[in-house]
């Protein structure tokens, strides 16, 4: 039961610490490995339009389905969504757009140090350096 506990509120503490550490409604983010979309809808409701970017690295039936509720849901039908598909390579990615936060949750423990790297020397790209 604890592990519910934690997957339910792991989401509102992960954006309460975005919030306190600096980010704002203007800002982009990007939620690499959104999957279900557990950090999706705070964000998407608190970001201003088009601000929140959310990839995965393979469609699902969980994925595609959360994609069609984030973006027809009351809270987020007007922020229109970023929902990708795309790896680590970031090519779905338009080329010029620049991230203020970037949001990884448990991404880092599920892929090897060479996917690591590879996301993150992709990623420098897209980095705004507030």
């Amino acid at each position: 039961m604890s592990s519910y506990k934690t997957y339910n509120h792991t989401p509102q503490n992960d954006f309460s610490f975005l919030v306190k550490m600096g980010l704002k409604p203007h800002h982009k983010l990007l939620d690499v490995g959104c999957g279900g979309g557990r950090m999706g809808f705070q964000c998407i409701s608190y970001l201003e339009d088009e601000n929140y970017f959310g990839f995965d690295k393979e469609e699902n039936e969980i994925l595609r389905y959360r994609t069609a509720f984030m973006k027809d849901s009351s809270v987020s039908k007007n922020k229109n969504p970023n929902i990708l598909i795309d790896d680590f390579l970031l090519k779905n990615i338009d080329k010029s757009a620049k991230f203020d936060f970037v949001y990884a949750y448990s991404v880092f423990t599920h892929v090897g140090p060479d996917l690591i790297g590879l996301l993150l020397s992709n990623l420098k790209q897209h980095l705004t350096f507030e």
